[in-house]
């Protein structure tokens, strides 16, 4: 179990993960000026999602495909015209 936390935390940084963290962080720094506690939950959400990997929902649902090399056979489809 930890060394899957420890692959999900360290690998499959992208784009979407580096621009959460950073804003994240930049929330967090606004935070400390105005010491609202709404701006907190919001940097402290986008840092855990940055961190682990998680998009808005926390059930895996939404989770970040890495796997770049899957290919999904498409089956040819019939249509049955009913009046």
């Amino acid at each position: 179990m930890l060394s899957s936390l420890k692959s999900t935390i360290l690998s499959g940084w992208n784009l979407n993960r580096w621009f959460r963290l950073g804003l994240g962080i930049i929330i967090l720094f606004q935070y400390f000026q105005q010491k609202d506690i709404f701006i907190a939950m919001i940097a402290v959400t986008l840092l855990l999602q940055a961190i682990f990997n998680v998009a808005c929902c926390g059930s895996g649902n939404c989770a970040v495909n890495d796997n770049k090399n899957s290919t999904k056979s498409v089956e040819d489809t019939t249509y049955e015209e009913i009046k």
